[in-house]
């Protein structure tokens, strides 16, 4: 990326978060002194008093709560909100490469204050959501599941980081900071969205309740994402060292693959059949959750299949040889090193479909489909998720990036397997008493951020062959086929380090 869009980009983040961290520490105020908070008079100001005020706002929804709670609670969500703020404030800085280099003891301890103000809040965070009801959260079950998997990623992340960093893993380290920090801008993100979809969607009616669930479905992945391509353009200013335990780390991941495609081979040919018995389903073939799902439900499904039909098909026989084909291409992109280009032209033309699918779900499922906008805004998430990830391996592929190439596609299979994961945790939800739409809603909150963030880790590993030699040379490497001379030293586990050193 141009300088000029690196500093356009971090200023607006800048802003954001400098912005957000004020009103964010106003917040324990507001639970102590009954008033209006600043992000409703921002709404109301920017899309309208009813869709700030009005009764599916948070701040009517929520001000009964927030009047009664508890002084412990109030204590632990004042405080949460007060620390997060001060990380969020702190957070930008630390990505400005002068700063790093000029200031390296300033860089040092704002990231001892990003630790000590982030790692308590996220733990403030987990106390308050176990001492909170379910239906005291804005946007019930969904938010819940989000804000719980929020303070999960944002943890381990941080730890992580500071593990990398206390271990001289610089790159690990500041990739695994990308993925921390963009999920701390959820809090902001989330916000903006309301404004930005009331706004857009004023002459509609649009109420902020179904705002705010709309952009549940797709904020979490789009955080991952967004991290994912930062890390990835921004690959060759990625400098720093290996260690001893990453490149184990690498051998490690190198055998289980070699040992787990015939697994993985199995799974794939077991969930493409679920997809395509799920499609027999709504004709009437029998459904081994009829005991939980509701008689509307059911209903709802075959009126998408007689409106989407054409749609439904494309997404289960797209994924469903996505699936097939993921192992041969795996074993060709991470294994052997050499090209499988019909493989990998049949894989593309797949997701295509399956891409096609979702975009089809989308529609159909927001019309007659449980959850409305929410189920809309899921399926076409992974729509853009997948376009936006295809488009960064079509960028690699173009340019014979064999690492990015590799990243991209690990990224890819992740998302062709989300809808799996969300099925999985939503007969786990429905196990624990769910309902059928909050079990659905909050399936979809977690599965594609969490997907792309187990991929995410591959790219903190650097996602690149190990080698015999460690020197300085050009390195030839296959990569899909077609041969290239890498511009950068191949070494285990650096993003395009100019300082190779042995481990």
């Amino acid at each position: 990326m141009s300088t000029l869009w690196n500093r356009v980009l971090w200023a607006t983040m800048a802003i954001v978060c400098v912005g957000f961290a004020v009103t964010a520490a106003e917040f324990y105020l507001v639970t102590v002194t009954h008033s209006v908070p600043t992000y409703a008079r921002l709404l109301a100001w920017s899309v309208s008093e009813d869709f700030a005020y009005g009764p599916e706002s948070g701040f009517a929804q929520m001000t009964p709560y927030w009047r009664m709670m508890p002084a412990f609670n109030q204590m632990v969500l004042g405080t949460h909100a007060v620390l997060a703020a001060l990380a969020l404030a702190v957070g930008p800085f630390q990505f400005v490469p002068a700063f790093r280099a000029r200031w390296p003891r300033a860089h040092k301890l704002g990231g001892r204050l990003y630790v000590f103000t982030a790692l308590p809040a996220m733990l403030l965070a987990f106390v308050y959501l176990a001492i909170t009801p379910m239906d005291r959260i804005y946007g019930g079950a969904p938010f819940y599941v989000g804000l719980m998997g929020i303070a999960v990623m944002a943890t381990y992340t941080l730890v992580a980081a500071w593990v990398h960093i206390m271990r001289g893993e610089v790159v690990a380290h500041r990739t695994t900071m990308v993925l921390n920090f963009a999920v701390m801008l959820i809090a902001p993100l989330l916000r903006f969205w309301w404004m930005f979809l009331g706004w857009l969607f004023l002459d509609f009616g649009l109420d902020q309740a179904t705002a705010h669930t709309a952009v549940l479905m797709f904020l979490g992945l789009q955080v991952v994402v967004g991290a994912i391509a930062v890390v990835h353009l921004q690959a060759p200013t990625l400098t720093g060292a290996t260690s001893a335990s990453i490149t184990a780390a690498q051998v490690w991941a190198t055998h289980k693959l070699k040992q787990g495609l015939p697994a993985a081979t199995i799974a794939g040919l077991i969930a493409g059949g679920a997809l395509i018995y799920g499609v027999f389903i709504t004709l009437g073939a029998p459904d081994p959750l009829a005991a939980v799902r509701p008689i509307d439900t059911a209903l709802r499904d075959q009126a998408v299949y007689a409106s989407h039909g054409f749609f439904l098909w494309s997404r289960a026989l797209g994924l469903s040889a996505v699936f097939v084909l993921t192992p041969s291409l795996l074993r060709a992109q991470f294994l052997t090193h050499h090209g499988a280009p019909r493989v990998e032209k049949a894989w593309l033309l797949a997701l295509m479909f399956s891409g096609l699918g979702w975009i089809g779900c989308a529609q159909g499922y927001g019309i007659h489909g449980v959850g409305g906008v929410g189920a809309a805004s899921y399926w076409a998430t992974l729509a853009v998720a997948t376009a936006s990830l295809g488009a960064l391996w079509v960028y690699a592929r173009h340019r014979q990036q064999a690492r990015q190439v590799r990243e991209m596609t690990l990224h890819l299979v992740m998302i062709a397997w989300a809808p799996i994961t969300q099925g999985v945790f939503q007969w786990g939800f429905l196990w624990t008493g769910f309902s059928w739409e909050d079990a659905f809603l909050s399936a979809a909150v977690m599965a594609p951020p969490l997907n792309l963030s187990v991929s995410y880790y591959y790219t903190v590993y650097g996602a690149r062959p190990r080698v015999a030699s460690l020197g300085r040379r050009h390195n030839t490497v296959s990569t899909m086929g077609t041969p290239y001379r890498s511009a950068v030293p191949m070494m285990p586990f650096s993003l395009a380090s100019k300082s190779p050193r042995r481990t």
